[in-house]
């Protein structure tokens, strides 16, 4: 029997309560003043919905709209327009559409989260960060903005920015053919100083003691490089400026392809210290035992800054120039085999020191 009409002033749910506890684990967690309501019910205009609940006493709100769904519920195009209000802290927008829910299950959206702060919202919920970050101003702005659109066969995001406190990333992906599978993402970061988020490092003179490395297994498992062989990648990253270790990097552009057993780095290259490095990276597992070959070309870089920054040593003062080509072929330390070629060139208060 088909349904020709349905008008329903409201539905409502309201006063529920949930509590899960595990008395092995010590947990115990509660969701009450649980409401749900749905209002204008109908197929021919949007419903209504507004659903509410608080987990161990911090508030959760869902509202806005669905619909109309239709005649035929589940078949067609749903629009949908929500919000989501979590503990006064996060606020999360969603507005767009659902494609035939209940069988192509396509969507097409438009996700908004607001500006907020990790730290205040990790301890709304009494967790602490997993890191101490060096730098405690860090962790206080977060933001995100994407259009995904997809069906199980496929996703892409679209217009994406997202921003950590003084950091802004506009991203762009595509995924298909999931059983391969088919990727292509494009990244471009402002700048970002990575020495803020890690943690302070520890006093004191640094342990001599080396670990213990283990003897070459010969019976050890060859690797199965089955998934490499089937993945089709196009990665691009761009940083503007990026610091790291107390070092200064620039310009750094990344370029990744993969497909039929070959990925390639080309370029890999960035700027710093008034000089620049130039790479090209290719692995090959089309066969049994992979090859690498590695490129590279250092020129103009300012070696006694580099050095000063990252080891905190005056032991050298000028320029360094060098290029050279590494191969390699196998995956194991005992079975790998090595061919290098190059020369480098450092110039220490106009006296030239040569490697090759």
């Amino acid at each position: 029997m088909k349904l020709e009409a349905l008008n329903i002033e409201s539905f409502n749910v309201t006063d529920g309560r949930v509590t899960y506890m595990d008395a092995k684990a010590g947990l115990k967690k509660e969701i009450s003043d649980l409401n749900l309501k749905f209002s204008d019910i109908s197929f021919e205009k949007p419903v209504g919905v507004s659903f509410g609940l608080k987990i161990d006493g911090k508030p959760v709100l869902l509202e806005g709209s669905v619909g109309p769904v239709g005649k035929e519920p589940g078949k067609g195009t749903v629009p949908l327009d929500l919000v989501l209000k979590a503990v006064d802290q996060l606020e999360v927008k969603i507005k767009g559409s659902l494609t035939d829910p209940l069988a192509a299950q396509g969507f097409d959206l438009d996700i908004r989260v607001a500006p907020f702060s990790p730290k205040k919202l990790a301890g709304v919920f009494n967790q602490a960060i997993p890191l101490k970050p060096k730098d405690p101003a860090v962790l206080e702005k977060f933001s995100l903005a994407v259009k995904a659109k997809g069906n199980p066969a496929g996703i892409s995001l679209s217009s994406g920015e997202w921003v950590l406190d003084d950091s802004k990333l506009a991203f762009s992906a595509d995924a298909k053919d999931f059983s391969l599978p088919d990727v292509k993402f494009d990244l471009r970061l402002d700048n970002i100083d990575l020495d803020r988020y890690l943690p302070q490092a520890k006093e004191g003179p640094p342990s001599s003691a080396a670990p213990a490395s283990a003897a070459p297994d010969s019976k050890a498992k060859k690797t199965d490089y089955g998934p490499l062989r089937k993945l089709i990648l196009d990665g691009k990253i761009n940083i503007a400026k990026l610091k790291a270790r107390d070092a200064t990097v620039e310009n750094i552009v990344v370029h990744i392809l993969a497909k039929n057993g070959v990925i390639t780095v080309d370029p890999l290259s960035l700027d710093l210290y008034k000089g620049s490095m130039a790479s090209k990276v290719e692995v090959n597992v089309q066969k049994e035992d992979p090859i690498t070959r590695m490129n590279l070309d250092a020129q103009g870089i300012q070696a006694g800054s580099l050095i000063r920054d990252t080891l905190k040593k005056e032991w050298i003062e000028g320029t360094l120039k060098a290029g050279f080509g590494l191969t390699m072929t196998g995956d194991a330390p005992d079975r790998i085999k090595k061919s290098l070629t190059g020369q480098g060139e450092i110039l220490i208060h106009g006296r030239r020191g040569h490697r090759h």
